[in-house]
């Protein structure tokens, strides 16, 4: 009598049960490390050893599908003098009797890494709450930045994906392009570049967002707006900027990156001092504000700060000689009244005062009328 023959099937899939093509497979005589053929997996996922004669074979992985994990796994398996299949391993015999199929499954190639955040301003300052998107490749997954700036370690297996940017840390501007992320058998690669490391990070820098400065000036007496009053702000690095008070005594709104600037007031309204002191105020990446000098009042909502600044009328002192037009001798007595250059009322704070000479002819002060 002829030996009964028999044939084996692998099945190649993946931990879902997808088939896989191009994983190369040996048939081994039991003990011997020379394959007696070998098999790649087709489209189908499967690869055919047909004809076997009784004996004890092994069937190993020799090649997996390009992107999964090799398989060590040896299985073995006897096939008697009666055609039947004996292993430890889960070899199914299929409707025709002829065949016995093995299934093997292979995990995918995965790779780590993690996504930073840091300031386009100081590479030493970490950003919280940047939210990225990876998608592709069966994947759409979010991940945020702690505060470390780092997100947690993302694995992904071999494919290809996009990176974007879905929410810019609070004071920052989103990085609005898109990153192609690949994962291949080597490593991660972020726009063709490969990351280096054991645990590869990929930096995305964001800067921060400019915030608003507008100025008001008034008399701090009446509160009444100053027109014409200009000033100069200067940044640490000595950058100007000049704004000038306009009738309802405010500046144009300018747009200014975080940092510490100095206001100094270089022409006063007129008929008022000059301040000997100027101001100062600080704004923080993110845009917080953390400190304004000298400033009467100031406001910081949505990014815009208002300083509210004052300024106090000019003073002077006034003295009035009266003397005899023949011999100089000094006159008690005579009474002026000191009106502005238009006619209008006394330029003192109370109206309708007068000058009051006492006997020696000067003015010692003012007294009602």
């Amino acid at each position: 009598n002829l030996p009964i023959q028999r044939g084996v099937a692998v099945c190649k899939e993946t931990i879902q049960g997808l088939r896989l093509r191009g994983a190369v497979f040996g048939l081994f005589a039991d003990g011997n490390d020379t394959p007696l053929r070998e098999e790649t997996t087709s489209a189908s996922g499967y690869a055919f050893f047909s004809g076997l004669e009784p004996g004890s074979y092994v069937i190993r992985e020799i090649t997996p599908p390009k992107g999964y994990q090799k398989i060590d796994t040896e299985f073995a398996f006897t096939i008697d003098e009666n055609g039947d299949l004996h292993s430890t391993h889960a070899f199914i015999q299929n409707s025709s009797e002829l065949f016995f199929v093995l299934t093997v499954k292979n995990a995918p190639i995965e790779h780590g890494f993690r996504l930073q955040k840091i300031s386009a301003a100081n590479d030493e300052l970490a950003l919280e709450g940047a939210q990225f998107r990876i998608l592709g490749n069966g994947i759409n997954k979010t991940y945020v930045t702690g505060s470390d700036g780092l997100t947690e370690v993302i694995m992904l297996p071999v494919g290809s994906y996009t990176l974007t940017e879905q929410k810019a840390p609070a004071g920052y501007l989103a990085d609005g392009r898109g990153y192609a992320l690949e994962i291949k058998v080597d490593g991660v690669y972020v726009d063709n570049v490969k990351l280096d490391d054991a645990l590869p990070t990929y930096t995305i820098k964001n800067a921060p967002q400019n915030f608003l400065l507008r100025i008001e000036k008034r008399d701090r007496q009446n509160r009444q707006p100053l027109e014409g009053v200009a000033f100069s702000v200067v940044n640490r690095d000595g950058k100007k900027y000049s704004l000038v008070t306009d009738q309802y005594g405010m500046t144009e709104t300018i747009a200014l990156t975080p940092g510490t600037y100095s206001v100094s007031e270089v022409i006063a309204a007129p008929g008022y001092e000059l301040p000997l002191a100027g101001w100062s105020f600080t704004v923080s990446e993110g845009g917080s504000m953390q400190a304004v000098s000298n400033a009467a009042e100031f406001t910081f909502i949505d990014g815009q700060l208002t300083l509210v600044l004052e300024n106090e009328k000019t003073s002077g002192n006034l003295m009035i000689n009266k003397y005899d037009a023949e011999d100089s001798s000094p006159l008690a007595g005579a009474s002026f009244e000191v009106l502005n250059e238009s006619g209008g009322e006394s330029p003192v704070y109370v109206a309708g005062w007068y000058i009051q000479l006492y006997r020696i002819g000067r003015c010692a002060g003012f007294v009602g009328d």
